[in-house]
């Protein structure tokens, strides 16, 4: 996610590859400033290196391919960390209070463990009230907690996957009548990129 429209330039480099590769994708606003790269080439079980830049910002780092395996005698052990419920009280909060939320420190934690994967199993975020008719607004809220520090740490972390649940589709225990449910979802699938 980039804080403004503009290209966004990835390149990375396995040990299978030899050479960098390299992509180019345009975050715009019609996406909330959100890119989804696919990388390619990557050899099972195998780190390789990435650089990504924008916005006057370049992040390098380290993935790791999934591991390939014909027998489940070769299979390694997968630590998965499990969560759910992450609520980001508003600075100054109209709606509701701040006695949720907190304990952020729980993504280091949860980090320095090096999982194999992160599943988030629902509440991922909580939709306010005034959000819940605005997709602007839902779209907003995103961007808020995807910019929070200890968290866009974590998200780097590991692979993550997420469960849509009811404060990540609309209000509390919303059902199929809820009238924002396609962009709900279409923004849930714009940011937790499941496959």
């Amino acid at each position: 996610m980039a804080e403004t429209p503009g290209p966004i330039e990835i390149g990375w480099r396995s040990d299978a590859l030899g050479q960098e590769r390299k992509l180019t994708l345009d975050a715009s606003a019609a996406t909330g400033n959100v890119v989804l790269a696919r990388l390619s080439g990557l050899t099972p079980g195998k780190a390789a290196a990435y650089r990504v830049a924008g916005d006057s910002d370049v992040r390098t780092g380290t993935l790791a391919a999934q591991p390939h395996w014909f027998k489940p005698a070769d299979a390694r052990d997968l630590t998965i960390a499990i969560g759910s419920c992450f609520f980001l009280a508003d600075a100054n909060p109209m709606w509701g209070g701040q006695t949720y939320g907190g304990g952020f420190e729980i993504f280091d934690s949860i980090a320095a463990m090096k999982p194999g994967l992160m599943i988030w199993m629902g509440d991922n975020l909580y939709f306010q009230a005034p959000d819940e008719l605005d997709p602007a607004s839902m779209a907003m809220r995103y961007q808020r907690q995807r910019t929070f520090a200890p968290l866009q740490k974590f998200l780097t972390a590991a692979p993550h996957l997420a469960i849509w649940d009811d404060h990540d589709y609309g209000p509390n225990d919303a059902d199929m009548s809820y009238v924002m449910k396609g962009e709900s979802l279409q923004l849930f699938r714009r940011d937790w990129a499941n496959p």
